[in-house]
């Protein structure tokens, strides 16, 4: 019995990790398009495409991290409240493993946005400058997951 459970999470990890994959391929397509609005077409046809919709259903998204980390992201916002949607956003593509630029495509930033942004969501979590958002917040999850093993 715990074989098969085995097997559904790591199928569904699987499924997850290739989502996030074809996330981060458009965000390369969007990032290397001559103009804008040309990368917006690329990102709408996308969205339309896998989530009939013009744009990311960002809870779908969450939903995929919280499937594939422990509920890591409803922990991150009930315990971190002050965090800002596009904070919170940052977070969660980072710890999906999505580069500055990638981020900056997905959200439709400046990729020198990107570490100001990081910046600020390490002074609300209390990480050290220039610490790493998406360990942290893994440690975090792992932390929760097992509090009677700290003892």
């Amino acid at each position: 019995m715990a074989s098969r459970d085995n097997y559904e999470k790591t199928s569904l990890r699987d499924i997850v990790l290739q989502h996030f994959h074809l996330l981060k391929k458009v965000a390369q397509l969007q990032s290397i398009s001559p103009t804008k609005l040309y990368s917006r077409t690329i990102a709408e046809k996308f969205n339309h495409i896998v989530y009939e919709k013009e744009s990311i259903d960002w809870g779908i998204f969450y939903g995929t991290i919280n499937t594939a980390h422990n509920n890591l992201c409803e922990k991150i916002r009930n315990t971190f409240p002050d965090l800002k949607d596009n904070e919170f956003k940052v977070i969660c593509l980072t710890i999906a493993k999505f580069s500055n630029p990638e981020i900056a495509v997905i959200l439709n930033k400046s990729p020198h946005t990107i570490p100001g942004i990081k910046s600020q969501i390490r002074k609300k979590l209390g990480i050290i400058e220039q610490g790493n958002i998406a360990d942290f917040c893994l440690q975090y999850c792992r932390e929760e997951k097992n509090p009677d093993q700290q003892n």
